[in-house]
């Protein structure tokens, strides 16, 4: 039996621009006639993953990679809030309109660390930077989201339920600023099999965003990011379609984290998991170096976006207002004393220590994750300043009489930190390269907030609350039991824990992605070869679902660069019917689902064998 072997290889010059990697057209230089009988059969396949089979993370093409973040710092209960010009000071706005805490609150609901702080000093908890956006009234314009509706998609297939995971979302905000707002949808019993789809109304609580509705952005304003439409319907039997209940946002004064974004290019390419995430890191960290820059006594002479002073746009008429971390305290902080017209201290906000790093090695999570995103609080275990040492600090405050003492620790861990408000690319990137989970980006939620204005008045404003949690978007030091009982001793006399614990702390609650590298990089074990003949445009080869696949190749033969498939992989196709030519074929290498393979690159080659009808050969 006399064959024709035809190389089918992948060029990457050659390529339209929407085909994807193990996707290519190939025409022939000489027409091929195909007889009654002759079979069509691979003889070898050499799919290119170089990038997956080596634990390598394949860069299809230059990518603008983005973090986006909101800055804290730690309104140490070592710092003074009455002065502004010493070290470790800051100066509020007088007449106890500086400590803002909501009205709204019932006294049981205020945390006893802020309405138990000492006279003038802080409250060790994280303050973040905000800035005012006045909404008019009559805008028709901003919504406030209540709610959201979702439904069934039994199209495909049934499932006794259906929503029951996550989902992230993107919105623009009163300034204009995108965010990303990840929740999870309520778990939904199905109606019984062979009934209708249904729909279910899922109340945010107090999870509300005001959003701009007027953006051409998603379904009204608000866009589904995570995940894909397909994965929902397929895995979820869950329509992708989600809609959100909202009322009316009226009028009156918004605050929204200030927010600063770093951005990086990733060159196109294979890279070693750990070369990868080094190149973000230090994308990300690069400090402005302007040797011509003038500053004067109370400014940084280099910064980062991740770490400086306050912004000016935080101050509004020499008032910036900081939120803290619950939400539950505005702090009217100055840059001017309102006295003099001198400049004074603005925080420090952000991290000094960012690491984004790839947890490798025997016995290591083998995932991405963020190890530091806060700057460390050096605590001074010999005194004098002749022992710092990155630790915590826990100052107990007495609440009650020399008598009956009844203390409250104040827990000075980190000088400040950033929280991740967005990622970009998020699901091609950060979710499908990377591997890290959608909740790692900290909820902006919005938040009614009565603030004390002075003469017995208050104004209503809107401030944001980020739903933050240490070890899922946001680190810190880890405080394990062998701290809390002095050393040396068996039993501590009740004064030792009425001093100052100072203690070194190396230990980090870090960030770790959700997938493994192995998950990232070699998902599946087997590829689907789809191969289809066409004469001058009119499929020969693949006329149906069926006849479109031509090999199911294993990675049980992965090489340390290619994927080798054999003869024996081959689904042979053998034509019957009147003799046809071929002047091109088309081949995609698909995952088991037939969409287009992760993880590949852009050399596959497929060796294909037109073998002659014996009976036309002895004709």
């Amino acid at each position: 039996m006399s064959s024709t072997i035809l190389e089918l290889k992948e060029n990457i010059q050659l390529k339209p621009p929407d085909f994807n990697n193990g996707e290519f057209n190939v025409n022939l230089r000489k027409h091929l006639t195909l007889e009654n009988g002759d079979s069509v059969v691979m003889r070898n396949i050499f799919i290119d993953t170089v990038a997956s089979s080596g634990g390598m993370i394949d860069i299809d093409e230059d990518t603008d990679v983005s973090m986006t973040f909101a800055r804290g710092f730690n309104f140490s209960v070592q710092m003074n809030d009455n002065n502004g010009t010493n070290a470790d000071s800051l100066l509020l706005e007088a007449n106890n309109l500086g400590y803002n805490v909501d009205q709204n609150l019932a006294a049981p609901a205020i945390k006893k660390t802020h309405s138990n702080r000492p006279t003038n000093k802080g409250d060790s908890h994280i303050y973040y930077e905000t800035v005012k956006t006045t909404v008019p009234a009559g805008h028709n314009k901003f919504r406030v989201a209540r709610s959201m509706t979702f439904a069934s998609d039994f199209e495909d297939h049934y499932r006794d339920h259906y929503g029951g995971f996550d989902v992230t979302f993107q919105y623009f905000d009163v300034n204009g600023v995108k965010q990303t707002y990840n929740t999870s949808l309520n778990n939904i019993d199905s109606p019984k099999e062979g009934g209708d789809d249904a729909d279910h109304t899922q109340d945010l609580g107090d999870a509300t965003f005001i959003f701009d509705s007027t953006r051409d952005f998603g379904n009204g304003g608000i866009a589904l990011i995570s995940p894909s439409a397909s994965s929902m319907i397929k895995d979820h039997t869950t329509n992708p379609t989600i809609a959100f209940g909202s009322d009316a946002f009226i009028s009156g004064d918004v605050y929204t984290m200030n927010t600063k974004t770093v951005s990086v290019t990733i060159p196109a390419g294979a890279y070693d998991p750990n070369d990868l995430a080094r190149l973000i890191t230090d994308g990300f960290v690069k400090v402005n170096q302007d040797e011509d820059k003038i500053f004067t006594g109370r400014t940084l002479p280099y910064t980062s976006l991740i770490l400086s002073e306050a912004g000016d746009e935080v101050y509004d008429a020499n008032i910036g207002i900081f939120i803290s971390d619950d939400a539950q305290v505005a702090l009217r902080v100055r840059n001017t004393d309102p006295n003099s017209g001198a400049v004074v201290n603005r925080p420090i906000v952000g991290a000094s220590e960012f690491a984004f790093v790839f947890d490798g090695g025997a016995g290591a999570s083998q995932t991405f994750k963020f190890t530091s995103l806060h700057s460390p609080y050096y605590t001074d275990t010999g005194g004098a300043g002749t022992a710092l040492q990155i630790g915590n600090e826990l100052t107990p405050v007495n609440t009650g009489t020399a008598q009956n003492p009844a203390y409250i620790y104040y827990n000075d861990k980190k000088k400040g930190d950033i929280i991740i408000t967005g990622l970009e690319p998020f699901q091609s990137f950060w979710v499908d390269k990377l591997g890290m989970a959608g909740d790692v980006i900290g909820k902006t939620q919005n938040k009614a907030f009565k603030l004390d204005i002075g003469g017995g008045n208050s104004a209503d404003i809107h401030v944001p609350f980020l739903s933050i949690q240490s070890g899922v978007n946001m680190t810190e030091p880890f405080l394990g039991t062998d701290v809390l009982i002095p050393k040396g001793k068996f039993i501590p006399a009740s004064a030792d824990y009425s001093a100052v614990l100072k203690f070194p702390n190396l230990n980090t609650t870090s960030i770790y992605g959700a997938k493994t590298l192995n998950q990232i990089t070699n998902i599946n074990g087997y590829f689907l070869i789809e191969i289809r003949g066409y004469n001058n445009g009119t499929r020969i080869i693949g006329s149906n679902n069926i006849d479109d696949i031509s090999a199911i190749v294993s990675r049980y033969y992965t090489s340390p660069s290619y994927t080798n498939g054999y003869a024996s992989d081959s689904i042979v196709y053998t034509h019957y019917g009147e003799s046809v030519e071929l002047s091109n074929f088309t081949v995609r290498i698909l995952d088991p689902d037939r969409t287009p393979a992760v993880g590949i690159g852009t050399n596959s080659c497929v060796y294909l064998a037109i073998e002659k009808s014996p009976t036309e050969e002895n004709s």
